[in-house]
């Protein structure tokens, strides 16, 4: 078949070669400064002229929309950026080592098993127990925060309008230590001049009640618990 040749159709019009637009019932629009092939090709047998004048919603095609429900294509958020801890920092004053918590009364296993368990008075109040003068020694298993043995194998996530969040991707066992808020501890004076200053077009805070009328903010500098908890300032404690 030689390609200068025009393939004409009885009954069909002659297909007419754009130089802008989808469709056009017009080729007045055509520049006659363009090149416009002078040969066409032949609409489909019997539906073609049919089809073309048919209108349809759009509609994806159907592996990029497996793609999207196999989440595959799912719209990449990446969370706020911030200075990651591994223990909280004192801006106003220096970090205190009196750390002297009440002595438990429990027994050290004979067995070598762990100690400090649910009876353990200083667990039972919410209170860890010394490394130095515990009476289970090494064995004492109520010094979580002190040796930091939080959950490694977290993550942070999307969750919707909800914001982003923090999910474990391993089973957690009752009783066990999540993880640490970390961040700075600053005072009063301070959490208010920064609500005034960087944190002035925000739209959350990582505030927390520390201490002795303290406030430990997780907003510059802090550890993947801010995803947590989120909230505005409170003098209450959270």
């Amino acid at each position: 078949m030689d390609a200068d040749d025009d393939l004409e159709v009885p009954g069909f019009p002659k297909k007419e070669y754009l130089t802008a637009g989808l469709y056009s019932n017009s080729s007045e629009a055509a520049s006659p400064f363009v090149d416009v092939p002078k040969s066409t090709l032949p609409l489909p047998i019997n539906f073609g002229e049919w089809y073309m004048d048919q209108e349809s919603e759009f509609q994806i095609p159907y592996d990029i929309a497996l793609l999207y429900e196999l989440k595959g294509l799912q719209e990449k958020r990446t969370p706020p950026s911030y200075i990651k801890l591994r223990s909280n920092v004192f801006v106003e004053r220096n970090r205190r080592h009196d750390y002297n918590p009440p002595q438990c009364h429990c027994v050290k296993p004979a067995d070598g098993g762990p100690g400090c368990l649910e009876d353990c008075i200083n667990r039972a109040t919410f209170i860890e127990c010394s490394t130095k003068n515990c009476p289970c020694g090494d064995q004492c298993t109520n010094t979580a925060f002190q040796k930091k043995k939080g959950v490694k194998e977290l993550e942070v996530f999307y969750a919707s309008a909800r914001g982003f969040g923090l999910r474990t991707k391993v089973p957690i066992g009752k009783g066990n230590l999540v993880t640490e808020y970390r961040g700075e501890v600053i005072s009063q004076e301070m959490s208010l001049e920064r609500m005034a200053t960087i944190y002035q077009d925000s739209k959350h805070y990582y505030f927390l009640d520390y201490s002795n009328g303290e406030i430990l903010d997780g907003g510059v500098k802090g550890n993947d618990a801010r995803f947590v908890v989120r909230s505005s300032y409170s003098n209450k404690s959270s």
